[in-house]
């Protein structure tokens, strides 16, 4: 074959390496900038319940997140859990199985900007559009549906989380009811907006979706 059809396919394939790697790059955790910053363990699942098939889809929630600044700025949006970057970003795989994730974050508060479930045909996301045009703070209340915060050198385990879907009816006309689930106490520092029904989950329901972990978490 000529030079010019290797060179061609040689500058596609490096635009698509170079692609990949920016996507890989965006919504990640950021480092922190502080010399001790805080360290958290958190893990937040998605369950779908069909009410028709009586069956159940448990996976880790891809939930994205903002630093709130002082001045009521906004930070980047990054992800925790779903799958990792580089499969969210070949889009191989957008969810896992559920799992602690521990990670170091410097010192603030945090809050919860959007989230996806995977659901039986599609994704279940909590606003319409790509991840990068929602916004999860709600002005007019001046609150997250969910928030954290954090001090330097502060290590803590956050109760894990279930966004819990109950879907009812039939494919056409489905409907949804959706809560957060809390396995454990609520810290102080862990605090939930008007916007988002939430109660504490039974150790049954903790142990279907956590069961393979240990209590650490709680």
């Amino acid at each position: 074959m000529p030079k010019h059809f290797y060179k061609k396919w040689l500058k596609i394939w490096l635009l698509a390496a170079f692609s990949t790697l920016f996507l890989v790059s965006c919504a990640i955790v950021p480092k922190p900038k502080a010399a001790n910053p805080a360290t958290i363990t958190i893990n937040i699942a998605g369950a779908i319940y069909d009410t028709k098939t009586d069956s159940a889809i448990i996976k880790s929630a891809l939930t994205y997140w903002r630093k709130l600044g002082e001045d009521g700025s906004r930070g980047d949006r990054f992800a925790i859990g779903g799958a990792n970057a580089f499969n969210r970003a070949m889009n191989t795989s957008r969810f896992r199985k559920v799992r602690d994730e521990t990670l170091r974050l410097d010192a603030g508060v945090y809050y919860l900007d959007s989230f996806e479930v995977e659901a039986p045909r599609n994704i279940a996301i909590s606003q319409a559009g790509d991840y990068t045009k929602r916004d999860g703070w709600d002005s007019e209340r001046g609150e997250a549906m969910l928030s954290i915060s954090v001090k330097e050198g502060e290590i803590i385990a956050f109760p894990r989380l279930i966004f819990s879907i109950i879907q009812k009816g039939e494919p056409k006309s489905y409907t949804h009811q959706f809560e957060i689930l809390v396995c454990g106490e609520v810290p102080e520092n862990m605090r939930f907006g008007s916007m988002i029904t939430h109660s504490n989950a039974s150790q049954e329901v903790c142990d279907e979706v956590f069961g393979g972990l240990d209590n650490s978490g709680q």
